[in-house]
């Protein structure tokens, strides 16, 4: 049986954080634009409260980024660790 295992490095940690940060870039453009149309509608109209409630969910989702990049970064150290062990008890 061919036992091949997910290598994984420190240099996986780049294209975490990139997204990461495209992320937080696109979060913030999204919120900008839609501040920015959401002002042109009358106030407790249907395309008001559309705007209102993605305005909110950008806004959860941007809060959450910390969170959500320790724990990808959490799950590339563990991984570190797991293989270490495997390579430091012999099995490669």
């Amino acid at each position: 049986m061919n036992d091949e295992r997910a290598k994984l490095s420190i240099q996986d940690l780049i294209p975490v954080g990139l997204v990461l940060v495209v992320a937080g870039i696109i979060l913030s453009f999204g919120a900008q634009v839609t501040s920015d149309v959401s002002e042109d509608f009358t106030a407790d109209s249907w395309e008001d409260n559309i705007s209102e409630a993605s305005l909110e969910g950008q806004w959860n989702l941007a809060n959450r980024m910390p969170t959500i990049g320790l724990v990808a970064a959490i799950v590339i150290v563990i991984g570190l660790l797991v293989s270490g062990f495997g390579y430091l008890m012999g099995r490669r």
